[in-house]
């Protein structure tokens, strides 16, 4: 309905849609996809109003994105669908042995993902000039105006931005102009409703604005930013950020028996990890077409074929131009039959022990959510007044990335490199000029109606390994299990990490979180899975868009 504004309580959230008729956006931040929505007023393009909000995000959750991290895009122009690499770079002096010390891999993840041994070249301000230049409709300077104003105004700090910047406070208020930037009144942390102003970084934005994208990276701007970091340990040089690129590649294509997408390539995990796991649950459920949302059951195949696909993440996957173990060709291929079958054996063994006689039943001690590795990335969805997607996802690494604010300008550089393993001897190790591998995962779903190929889905999320997974089950429960956008993203959230470990969230049966002890998982219950969801779905191409942001969050979805 026109002009009307529906406000949904969920838990202890409050989870706003907005219903016009006309684009639509999707962020973890309100000003963000305000931001958004006014680049597509003003007949900005898809990607326009995804990099206006890219930019906003870094002043109003700067530790989550920025101008000193990068990312991955996914956009339609036309029949096709184009992808676009800003993934952070490797500095010439990385060697393999990167996070060694002593002889020995360094185990704390924070660790490897603090100071400037865990910055890599940054890529958002050219993965944004390479998409304004393929698809932008409005001036380069007009998609920064939202950010360069809030951050010169300042804004309230919600609940969220204090509890993020305290939990890493004793990590990054080391670092004296990240604490001189986020103090607040009291010096040790700023706190909700407390305005947060970064002339600074208006100051730097404004100058990337009106300068172009390349004054960050060769210009008398690069020359400065670029000094202030090296004297913090980064070991950037001049003429390897003058030569940084925005790659293009080619998405990877899937089909299931009720969807087709586009997601994200090599150095993405998303091509095996959201692909691949959504074609093996499609291929599980052609025989089992009464199969329930929630039975244990569901929720052991889900677990069994990201176990399966999640080993070949590891083992396989990582800039595709800097080794020779080329993933296998598992889409629509022997392999990937070979592969299911296994799944179809590990799930069959799972089930059989919940029909066994005197099969325990009792409940795993509830637990606390696993902190060693947490969400640290944004994502954005928009849909414009054409009806072209663009599905944009960033991120800073670590939460407040490296630590390190760049003094005098006001930005935060990122730990991508903490991205890369630990250890020497993997696909996925550093070397210079890599990129490191990467759980981002935009994704475009379509459906083909009257011979054309219309989007359906435009989704992404933050959380890193959990991105993919949440990706999944929120597809599965929309598309086919039939719930609404709302219900999709509330469904109690289930994942696995690459040690076996589940988690599962405490609003979920305890007869299934039982079941799955009994199936001989190690289950933790927690209050929150830490996936950050931004979605604009419809059933089908000629249904109405809707738009969704994380219940669990401070996003905002709006659709006019």
């Amino acid at each position: 309905m026109k002009n009307q504004m529906k406000i949904l309580m969920i838990g202890f959230f409050l989870f706003p849609i907005f219903t016009w008729a006309g684009g639509s956006a999707a962020t973890s931040q309100p000003l963000a996809t305000q931001a958004a929505m006014e680049i597509l007023r003003s007949g900005g393009s898809a990607t326009d109003a995804a990099c206006a909000a890219a930019f906003t995000l870094n002043v109003v959750q700067p530790y989550f994105a920025g101008i000193g991290g990068g990312g991955f895009a996914l956009y339609q122009k036309g029949s096709k669908t184009n992808f676009v690499d800003f993934r952070e770079v490797a500095p010439q002096a990385t060697t393999s042995r990167l996070f060694f010390e002593a002889g020995k891999p360094i185990e704390s993840w924070s660790k490897r993902n603090t100071g400037g041994k865990s910055v890599g070249l940054p890529g958002l301000v050219a993965g944004c000039a390479e998409l304004n230049r393929q698809n932008g409709k409005l001036p380069w300077k007009r998609l920064f105006e939202t950010a360069i104003k809030i951050a010169n105004e300042g804004f309230s700090v919600s609940q969220m931005f204090q509890e993020e910047l305290s939990d890493q406070w004793a990590r990054v208020s080391p670092f004296d102009f990240t604490k001189k930037t986020f103090g607040g009144a009291s010096g040790t942390g700023i706190k909700k409703d407390e305005i947060l102003k970064q002339p600074l970084l208006a100051e730097t934005l404004r100058t990337i604005a009106g300068l172009g994208a390349s004054e960050f990276y060769q210009g008398a701007l690069a020359a400065s930013w670029l000094k202030e970091a090296q004297a913090l340990g980064v070991s950037i040089t001049a003429s390897e950020l003058g030569n940084y690129t925005a790659i293009a590649r080619n998405p990877v294509v899937f089909q299931t028996s009720y969807l087709s997408g586009e997601t994200s390539p090599e150095p993405s995990s998303a091509g095996i990890m959201v692909a691949g796991v959504l074609r093996y649950l499609d291929h599980y459920r052609q025989h089992r077409l009464d199969l329930k949302l929630g039975s244990p059951e569901q929720v052991v195949a889900f677990l069994e074929a990201t176990v399966a696909f999640g080993k070949i993440r590891s083992e396989k996957i990582s800039d595709p131009s800097r080794h020779s173990k080329r993933p296998p060709r598992f889409l629509e291929s022997t392999d990937e039959t070979k592969l299911w079958k296994q799944i179809d054996r590990k799930i069959a063994e799972r089930l059989a022990k919940l029909t066994k006689p005197g099969a325990s039943d009792s409940l795993p001690a509830p637990g606390t959510n696993a902190a060693d590795q947490p969400s640290h990335t944004a994502h954005i969805s928009v849909v414009d007044a054409s009806g072209f997607a663009a599905a944009l996802t960033t991120s800073a690494g670590n939460i407040f990335g490296s630590g390190i604010t760049v003094p005098k300008h006001g930005f935060i550089l990122s730990s991508t490199m903490g991205d890369f393993d630990k250890t020497d001897d993997t696909v996925n190790a550093p070397a210079a000029g890599k990129r490191p591998r990467s759980n981002m995962s935009p994704t475009i779903l379509y459906q083909t109606a009257h011979g054309k190929k219309s989007p359906i889905a435009v989704l992404g999320a933050a959380g890193g390994p959990l991105i993919p997974q949440a990706m999944v089950q929120f597809i599965e429960n929309y598309f086919r299990f039939g719930l609404d956008a709302v219900q999709a993203v509330k469904q109690p959230r289930f994942s696995i990490d690459d040690e076996g470990k589940v988690e599962i969230e405490k609003t979920a049966p305890v007869e299934l979180i039982s079941a799955l002890k009994t199936a001989g998982y190690d289950v933790t219950p927690v209050d929150t899975v830490w996936a950050v969801m931004q979605a604009i779905v419809r059933k089908d191409p000629q249904s109405k868009w809707e738009v969704v942001t994380e219940p669990r969050y401070d996003g905002l979805a709006i659709t006019e």
